[in-house]
């Protein structure tokens, strides 16, 4: 839900969340439920939720639980 004691945040302009990326690229999954090689590289983005980049699949799903 954070790191570095950066959680993600609601609000009536903006939805700030943690994105978690492999080798560079945008995971199709969560953490916990993505397979790593070794040497691949995560990453974890403080981003923006954009309607149009976000807007379907488990990123609309997490901003509408974070109300």
């Amino acid at each position: 839900m954070s790191i570095d004691n950066i959680a993600s945040q609601t609000g009536a302009d903006a939805f700030l969340f943690w994105e978690f990326s492999v080798n560079g690229a945008v995971a199709n999954k969560g953490v916990d439920q993505t397979t790593l090689n070794n040497g691949d590289q995560i990453g974890w983005n403080f981003t923006i939720y954009n309607a149009v980049m976000h807007g379907t699949g488990r990123y609309a799903t997490i901003k509408e639980q974070a109300g």
